[in-house]
């Protein structure tokens, strides 16, 4: 009887009365059996119902949940499920085959992967080992049954395993002969376990089925074979330090085996896991990935570098198991006599003893990674590792390497598919077709060529490199070279060291017709030695093809490098080198089979020893070079190979060393110097960057000849090769600040390319770390002398700053270091206004009052000193109630912090409390502060005239009097700890140069440095920093360092440059939205930067000039975007200038007229604000009269006039001004005829005559 064919209802009609009679018999009897299983408290849901159907679809409507929100239910009790300890797995079993039911039954479609993944995630932590061994195994294979069967056998092999007794720990256990009650998750029956079943069908061939291939040291066991082990009893646990590992030596075992990953310093997945069978109850364990172990053994007191290949990694292991075939297969022995297990070399060598413990051998060996050359953090491989590692090289390359090669751990899906470092850097054209030439013997012919010169040069001054590559074998040898000349004596060594290796002579050297190869002494060295000079014809590169192809390879693998790595340019030189060395083990299009290394020396290269270009590394420092208590190793960059160690690059000293006992970082990569959008091309050829135009060339011709390349490397690379930019999208750049809020920028740009500590941990690895220590002390001595706080014990309610230490260095004119300088800094971003701080403001001096106070010293005679307060802020007194925790190595006590007596340096009130306490004693000392710049103090009497300026904790006196000078520098020193540096020489960062009747202040060392920054230090000098037209066309977006150019200019300029103020005020305009064009012209003022480092501004005295005068102009609509023009103006004292300005007017002139004037409205209020300052120093009266020269008669007349003028309404308040300024008898205008107009060299730019004219009439020159 089918039961369910009656839940549908159909009911035999009437006329059928025997089969009628016989469904309602059989209906009878489906409701007795629905009704027999229904708990009586739910019989009132069947009640009254007449068929087996009726029943059934009441049921189903009252019990039945399908919705969602029964499906989340089930769904939490399953995520939710756990194996208890007591709980039977059989038992949990059926608790979650009832939820899966009900799940399907509420509508869920779980897939038969869900089930055995839910499965999984219900076991304890007890099971991880076999759940993750049936993680490693394909999908294809793992069934719900499967899984079971597995989960039962570790159960069993939980609540079966006991100890072994003390007379049972022998080398192998017995074997249970006890019936196996579950499945056999290898073919499906029950009675016995996978390790014993004969008829395997997913889990490999039988254990004891030999293998075809001869095992050897190198080879690790087949994956289809199964390893063997013994088992030990819990009474022979070894004691293991953490830096330590224990094994047992076994006989019996077929592999090394090791129960901790931690033991690898590499080790990699493998594709299937091994089954490892134990002869104790036929159980069997799990081998999931295998390694190499590089440990270190003691005999008579030395330490023997041991190093075991192919050993697995057994989760559930519980020794390490030492393998006595393994060690014989090297042809080692081991020898059992006396309670020692002693193994020795084929030479009789001891290389390690183990010691008896009751009837097995154990033996310690250490583990020290800091010893191991070629130990690295990251131990796991990701996918493009080796990609990384070999530089970039072609994936079909990579994988024919297996075969040549040791070590390269590599399965063919490893190999990425895309790699953008590649194409950026290897982008090209196609090749030429092939030679079908063969040489059959190495040197038959040897290709050379030349590459360069590079821009920039390398770190030792390298410009050029020279390949030399065999034909043959295509393997390359790489000289950095200076200069060509150095050609013959690269290829004199290379002939020789070739020669002496193989016993052969070089035949034929082919090469192309550059001057350092047809010289008449390679000629005749080639014609001693027997060697046929083969030359190209000229313009036909691809007879020499192979070396030029080379040389594409090499410049493609070296950009490839410095990208990945974000190591600056100057490193091309050691990434051809390591392009060249990776590049000799890498199969070639000639040689498929064999790596050129191979054909060179008849041996597989081993890649044990390959890293990834860039990455941290971690040198030993030896016992000699450091103290006890000093750092063990040093913090590097990997930049190259040699023989028997590796290339680092050390960023503090700037040099490259070689060490053999590195640890490396993989994951770790040098922090970019710049962002990712302001990457640049990697080869600069002869400053292609940069256009070589002439001083009248268009932007055109500029762009033009910038992308032209004139030598190999151009050819090598080709044509089309984006640059990094292009390959980037376009980014908005976000609006920048205004025109006149940029000087602001210049203000903060100071010595930038400083190699400076930024924490104390890195002190430790400084090569200057005694001064470093030394400053760090000297600042500590300076707070505890000052009692700068009070330490105290910390209170609940109160908020407790961070502080942290700034290290910088005082250089003098020459940019020399005369200080090492450690500043304890309170992280005072914390305070709040009104709680912990109520006033900021501490005045600065004006940039113009130290240019005046320099040029009257040299008019009148003045000395000037200068003085460097030592600390300053830390002489302000402390008003609020602060509290800071103790420096970091300063430490004392627990439950400490700083009650600040005094300011510090990081406190919002810090400048303030300074300046105050400075200027409550300076005026004590009888020195009146001026009003006009409020760093500035002033004492004169009929004895005296002195000048003080103080810019934060620089001091600059100037005085007739050295006896008044000598008094105040005594006082000070009595009241503040001073650094007195005597006669003023560099101040601010500018140079003073001071003769007898003149004087030149210039930043050149700033220029210089800035010149390198931007990698401008070869470019080619121009006259003009400008053209006459700035062109403007939209031309593609740039990432480059646009702004940060400008910055630096700008602060040069505000300081000692006013010839750069119209070229960096017109390309500064455009920083919002800046582009490549416009980064060429912002170059080209480096380019006359290049020319002009030594100039600066000169001061001569003997003029017979105004004290106080200046010149105005303008340039009428100018600016092509808004026609808004440019004022410029420059004022002098007696005849030195000391102030100028190039400004974009705010408004639109509508006249060049109306243009002079706005320009005189803004010139009067410098001079206005100049001559109070002058009153003050008593140089000039208060009725002395500004002279203004101005070029526009209609100007002049119009601000002379008494009258109004209808076209200047809108100016009516700079009329006003203006008139009341000449009415006043305050401003004097005069004519001056446009050609003696030394402003406008301050509104537009000039032809080169012109500029360079009015540039020495403004005092900028050469000494």
């Amino acid at each position: 009887m089918e039961i369910f064919s009656f839940f549908t209802g159909n009911e035999p009609s009437s006329t059928q009365k025997v089969e009628l009679e016989k469904w309602k018999k059989d209906d009878k009897k489906c409701k007795s059996l629905i009704v027999q299983c229904v708990a009586e408290s739910h019989l009132e849901y069947v009640m009254g119902k007449e068929t087996a159907k009726e029943i059934w679809n009441s049921l189903v409507q009252t019990f039945e949940r399908k919705g969602v929100a029964s499906q989340l239910y089930l769904r939490r009790r399953l995520l939710t499920l756990k194996l208890e300890n007591d709980t039977n797995l059989e038992a949990h079993f059926i608790k979650f085959d009832e939820l899966i039911r009900q799940l399907k039954s509420a509508g869920a479609k779980l897939e038969k992967e869900d089930i055995v993944c839910h499965l999984l995630l219900t076991m304890p932590e007890t099971y991880n080992n076999v759940v993750t061994a049936i993680e490693t195994l394909s999908i294809e294979k793992v069934t719900i049954e499967f899984v079971k069967g597995r989960l039962l056998d570790e159960e069993a092999k939980k609540t079966n395993t006991t100890d072994i007794p003390q007379q049972r720990s022998t080398a192998f256990g017995t074997t249970s002969n006890s019936s196996f009650p579950f499945k056999c998750y290898g073919c499906d029956k029950v009675g016995h376990r996978v390790s014993e079943c004969k008829f395997k069908k997913k889990f490999g061939r039988d254990k004891n089925k030999k293998s075809s291939k001869k095992s050897t040291a190198n080879n690790v066991v087949s994956k289809s074979e199964d390893a063997v082990c013994f088992s030990i009893g819990k009474d022979m646990e070894p004691t293991e330090k953490a830096s330590e590992i224990f094994w047992f030596i076994d006989s019996g075992c077929s592999d090394h085996l090791v129960n901790q990953e931690k033991y690898f310093p590499f080790i990699k997945q493998m594709e299937t896991p091994l089954n490892i069978g134990v002869a104790k109850n036929g159980e069997s364990l799990i081998a999931t990935k295998t390694g190499t172990i590089i440990s270190y053994s003691r005999v008579d007191g030395e330490e023997i570098l041991c190093k075991f290949e192919n050993v697995y990694y057994v989760p559930n292991l519980r020794y390490n198991l030492l393998s006595v075939g393994k060690i014989e297969q090297l042809n080692f022995k081991v020898v059992f006599e006396n309670g020692l297990a002693t193994i020795t070399q084929p030479s009789g060598n001891v290389v390690a003893v183990a010691r008896r413990m009751r009837t097995l051998y154990g033996i310690t060996f250490s583990l020290k990674p800091n010893t191991c050359a070629n130990n690295c953090i990251d131990t796991q491989i990701d996918e493009s590792l080796w990609h990384q590692r070999m530089g970039h090289p072609n994936k079909s390359y990579l994988w024919m390497l297996r075969d040549m090669v040791t070590e390269l751990n590599l399965n063919k899906n490893d190999i990425p598919e895309f790699c953008q470092t590649c194409v950026e850097s290897k982008h090209s054209r196609k090749p030429f077709q092939s030679r079908s030439f063969q040489t059959r013997r190495p040197l038959e012919i040897v290709h050379s060529d030349v590459c360069g010169p590079i821009s920039p040069t390398t770190w030792n001054g390298k410009k050029y490199f020279l390949s030399f590559t065999d034909d043959y074998t295509r393997f390359s040898i790489i000289y950095l070279l200076e200069k060509k000349s150095q050609v013959l004596q690269c290829f004199q060594n290379y002939e020789a060291t070739v020669s002496a290796f193989f016993d052969l002579k070089v035949s034929i050297l082919r090469c192309d017709n550059g001057g350092e190869y047809v010289s008449n002494e390679l000629k005749r060295f080639c014609s001693v030695k027997g060697i046929v000079v083969d030359y190209t014809v000229p313009y036909t590169p691809e007879q020499n093809g192979l070396a030029e192809r080379l040389n594409r390879t090499l410049v493609e693998r070296t950009r490839s490098l410095l990208l990945q790595s974000n190591l600056s340019k100057e490193m091309w030189g050691e990434a051809v080198l390591t392009a060249a060395y990776l590049g000799n083990r890498l199969s070639t299009h000639a040689n498929i089979k064999k790596t050129p290394v191979e054909l060179w020396t008849g041996s597989k290269p081993n890649l044990n020893n390959i890293r990834i270009f860039g990455c941290v590394a971690f040198a030993h420092i030896p016992d000699q070079l450091r103290r006890k208590l000093d750092s063990k190793s040093k913090r590097c960059i990997f930049v190259g190979y040699t023989k028997n160690g590796y290339r680092l690059w050390d960023p503090l000293t700037k040099t490259v060393f070689v060490s053999r006992d590195v640890i490396f970082n993989e994951k770790e990569l040098l922090n970019p110097i710049i962002t990712n959008n302001e990457k640049k091309i990697l080869v600069e050829i002869n400053n292609s960057e940069i256009a070589e135009e002439s001083e009248e060339t268009t932007e055109q011709e500029s762009q033009d000849e910038e992308r032209k390349t004139e030598n190999d490397v151009d050819k090598v690379i080709g044509n089309n090769i984006p640059t990094q930019e292009q390959l980037k999208r376009n980014r908005k750049t976000p609006t920048w600040h205004k025109d006149y809020e940029m000087s602001m920028m210049a203000l903060s740009v100071e010595y930038y390319v400083q190699d400076l500590p930024e924490t104390v941990e890195e002190i430790k690895t400084h090569p200057n770390h005694t001064q470093w220590k030394a400053a760090m002390e000297e600042e500590m001595r300076a707070l505890n002398e000052n009692n700068t706080w009070t330490l105290v014990k910390r209170l609940p309610n109160k908020r407790v700053m961070n502080n942290k230490w700034v290290f910088k260095v005082k250089t003098d004119e020459q940019g020399n270091v005369i200080r090492f300088k450690a500043r304890l800094v309170v992280k005072g971003y914390s305070q709040k206004l009104g709680f912990d701080y109520m006033d900021t403001y501490a005045p600065v001096a004006n940039i113009v009052t130290v240019h005046t106070l320099l040029s009257l010293a040299l008019h009148k005679d003045l000395h000037i000193i200068q003085m460097d307060v030592t600390t300053a802020f830390l002489n302000g007194i402390v008003e609020e109630e602060l509290y800071m925790r103790q420096p970091e190595g300063f430490e004392k006590g627990e439950n400490l912090v700083c009650k600040l007596n005094k300011s510090l340096y990081g406190l919002k009130q810090a400048p303030y409390c300074w300046n105050k306490r400075f200027n409550e004693f300076i005026e004590g000392q009888g020195l009146v502060r001026s009003n006009s710049d409020r760093c500035v103090y002033i004492k004169i009497n009929s004895n005296v005239c002195l000048f003080l300026l103080l810019y934060v904790d620089d001091v600059l006196i100037v005085s007739h009097s050295m006896k008044s000078m000598n008094d105040l520098r005594r006082t000070l020193k009595e009241e503040f700890k001073l650094t007195d540096q005597g006669e003023a020489k560099s101040f601010l960062g500018i140079k003073i140069e001071r003769t007898e009747d003149s004087m030149k202040i210039s930043q050149t060392h700033y220029l210089e440095k800035l010149l390198k920054k931007f990698s401008m230090e070869d470019c080619k000098p121009i006259s003009t920093p400008m053209e006459t037209k700035l062109n403007t066309e939209n031309g593609e977006a740039t990432n480059k360092p646009y702004r940060e150019l400008i910055g630096c200019l700008m602060y040069v300029m505000i300081q000692t440059r006013p010839d750069l103020s119209v070229a960096v005020n017109l390309i500064s305009r455009y920083q919002s939205q800046p582009t490549d064009s416009l980064y060429i012209q912002l170059k080209r003022v480096l380019r006359y930067v290049k020319g002009t480092t030594d100039f600066g501004l000169i001061y001569k005295k003997g003029k017979e000039v105004s004290p106080l005068r200046g010149f105005v102009d303008a340039d009428f609509a100018n600016d092509i975007n808004d026609r808004k023009s440019s004022s410029g103006y420059l004022f002098q004292i007696y005849g030195s200038t000391v102030c100028w300005s190039t400004r974009k007017q705010s408004t639109v002139a509508i006249s060049s007229t109306e243009a002079e004037y706005l320009a005189l409205a803004s010139a009067i209020q410098e001079p206005m604000w100049l001559k109070g300052l002058l009153v003050e120093m008593c140089v000039i009266g208060a009725d002395e009269q500004i002279v203004l020269y101005e070029d526009n008669q209609s100007c002049i007349k119009i601000s002379e006039e008494p009258r109004k003028h209808q076209r200047l309404k809108h100016l009516d308040t700079k009329y006003n001004f203006i008139n009341e300024s000449i009415a006043n008898n305050e401003i004097k205008l005069e004519y001056v005829p446009s050609e003696n107009q030394l402003a406008d060299i301050l509104t537009k730019p000039l032809s080169a005559s012109t500029f360079m004219r009015l540039k020495k009439l403004i005092g900028v020159n050469e000494y």
